[in-house]
């Protein structure tokens, strides 16, 4: 009979670790594409500011209201920035950028309370999901609108909740690059949810603002909230299966 009782108490150890290993994967990414409708629909402007490099050096910051991620509920980690060429732009093009700082925060500016000073926008939480050299690639060579294929695979995750106010993506060219003839798909509209501001010079206090955006698209997971790891938790298993036997142990041993 003791025998058999250990032999449960190990199974519930392991179907316990198991549980919680299963429990704590990785959930699926999904993508957002800002601002809305623009997934499918190629944009009613261009900008070679920031990520093709048309100015030497520059500052750029763009807000996304939070109603343009209405499929995004809780606080999600933003993993990768992704635009696309412009119809008007060379295929393929690929430009590099030695010194790149990219950032991102959640601010209660909005698309129409963008403030021309730089430094009224960035919210609280601000990151630097990037920074170092970057090349800015678009491999496709045809289709309106093209494909979402200029990535910026980011080198610390953002967590970005909705619920608490609008994105704010900040891109400041170190550098000094310039590049002329390439151009990001973008859209020019008073109710997009969207708007930039332009300084240009890396150190700019304020800068030039409009209504224009770059189409942007975020890669999110949901955020992690720190749990043991699944070595751990096999640590745990372990740790309870031999204390079971020792416990079956020490009851042989009244016994006999």
């Amino acid at each position: 009979m003791t025998i058999q009782v250990t032999k449960a108490h190990i199974a519930r150890h392991w179907l316990a670790a198991l549980a919680v290993a299963l429990c704590t994967a990785p959930s699926h990414a999904m993508l957002v594409t800002t601002p809305a409708g623009a997934d499918a629909t190629e944009g009613n402007s261009s900008n070679c500011i920031p990520v093709t490099g048309c100015v030497d050096s520059d500052r750029y910051q763009q807000v996304y209201d939070s109603s343009l991620f209405t499929s995004v509920s809780g606080p999600q980690d933003i993993t990768e920035l992704l635009f696309r060429r412009d119809l008007t732009s060379p295929a393929p093009f690929s430009v590099d950028f030695s010194n790149v700082v990219i950032s991102l925060s959640t601010t209660q500016a909005s698309a129409a309370t963008l403030s021309t000073n730089f430094a009224n926008n960035v919210g609280a939480d601000a990151v630097d999901v990037y920074s170092g050299a970057l090349t800015v690639a678009s491999a496709s060579a045809g289709g309106v609108p093209a494909p979402l294929d200029i990535s910026v695979v980011l080198q610390q995750a953002f967590t970005y909740d909705p619920a608490q106010g609008n994105l704010l993506l900040e891109w400041v060219n170190l550098g000094g690059e310039s590049y002329s003839g390439f151009f990001a798909d973008s859209v020019f509209d008073h109710n997009d949810g969207t708007a930039r501001i332009i300084g240009f010079a890396p150190g700019s206090a304020t800068g030039l603002a409009d209504t224009s955006g770059l189409v942007t698209a975020f890669r999110l997971g949901a955020a992690e909230v720190a749990l043991p790891s699944t070595l751990a938790l096999f640590g745990i298993g372990v740790a309870g299966m031999l204390a079971g036997r020792g416990r079956n142990s020490a009851a042989l041993s009244q016994t006999q």
